[in-house]
């Protein structure tokens, strides 16, 4: 996790393994990455009431793909600092993950829905 967001690390080994070297490694994990933060997108909650310190809008603005500094590393940011309250609830507000889902929904549509 890093601070002001948070970052999603891909096996490349298991990635080189389940495409059995045909294709470019680099390639399918930034897909993944950018069909998640394309998910993830739709998947932010609504913006809160006017005043609400913890409005999503910031947040579903705050996205982003960045590239690693290795093949293979690509990283889904939200770098609001409240991310984290929203994806994982406080004990005074629900969860409302939308990162979570959405990695693992691009997950399964890339694998072809296995």
């Amino acid at each position: 996790m890093m601070a002001g967001g948070s970052q999603v690390d891909i096996d490349t080994d298991a990635v080189a393994e389940l495409l059995e070297v045909g294709g470019d490694v680099d390639d399918f994990c930034h897909e993944i990455v950018d069909l998640a933060y394309d998910i993830s997108q739709r998947l932010v909650p609504q913006p809160g009431r006017p005043g609400d310190p913890y409005a999503k809008g910031p947040l579903k603005a705050s996205g982003k793909v960045n590239r690693g500094t290795h093949p293979g590393e690509w990283e889904l940011v939200y770098g609001t600092d409240h991310w984290q309250y929203v994806e994982y609830g406080t004990r005074h507000m629900k969860a409302e993950p939308f990162m979570r889902p959405a990695l693992l929904g691009a997950v399964f549509q890339k694998a072809g829905g296995l």
